[in-house]
């Protein structure tokens, strides 16, 4: 089975889409770094290529995998798990494991469970993603609908919490809600919506918005919000 290890500017790697790190990043980087190689032959696009490292002190088996906004590598060796951490740091990134710890020379160390998000979502299923019965949300439905509330614009710029502190950086275009203090992204998560950290007037805003969508709202233990 193996253990990944991820660069990533999320929490958890499966967010990593929502709080990316960019292709032209990636092509900075090995620009910067003589050790780092995009091969050729192999595929590469704008979100995906692969980067091998090329000191001498690494092998075939070096090299990570850029795909849904981070760079991981399945059973890194600890000579490269220190480059990678070297990497994280260029990129202003988080090295994290699978269960999300932090990677940290000499250790991995666990952050404490204010680190994460709670979520909730708006579903039309028993839980987070829909079925076929009753249909999911699709993408194009929820666009719509947001078309259509005043009090929401689509932005692709997030505010993520990294190694250096809060800052903004670009994502894909994601629904937020601007009449709230604070900007609340609602994140189009598979067939539902999800929104995290949700305090109580985000989840008044959530539950009239699942009113048209024929859904309704549960947290992330599929209890009724």
């Amino acid at each position: 089975m193996g253990y990944d290890w991820h660069i990533t500017r999320a929490f958890v790697s499966y967010e990593s889409h929502w709080f990316p790190i960019l292709g032209t990043e990636v092509d900075a980087l090995v620009d910067a770094e003589p050790d780092l190689l995009i091969p050729a032959g192999t595929p590469k696009r704008p979100d995906y290529c692969y980067v091998s490292w090329t000191a001498e002190a690494a092998d075939s088996d070096d090299y990570l995998i850029f795909q849904d906004g981070r760079l991981s590598r399945k059973n890194p060796r600890p000579a490269f798990l220190r480059r990678m951490a070297a990497i994280a740091a260029h990129l202003d990134a988080w090295l994290i494991g699978d269960n999300s710890e932090v990677y940290a020379e000499p250790n991995a160390w666990q952050r404490g469970p204010k680190a994460f998000a709670t979520r909730h979502f708006i579903t039309r299923g028993p839980w987070r993603t829909g079925e076929s019965n009753p249909p999911p949300i699709h993408a194009d439905e929820w666009a719509a609908l947001v078309n259509t509330q005043p009090d929401f614009e689509w932005t692709t710029q997030i505010e993520a919490v990294l190694p250096s502190g809060v800052r903004t950086i670009p994502c894909p275009p994601v629904a937020t809600w601007t009449a709230h203090p604070t900007t609340v992204p609602f994140f189009m998560d598979d067939d539902a919506i999800q929104v995290r950290n949700a305090d109580p007037p985000t989840i008044a805003r959530m539950k009239a918005l699942a009113i048209p969508l024929k859904a309704h709202v549960l947290d992330d233990d599929a209890q009724p919000a």
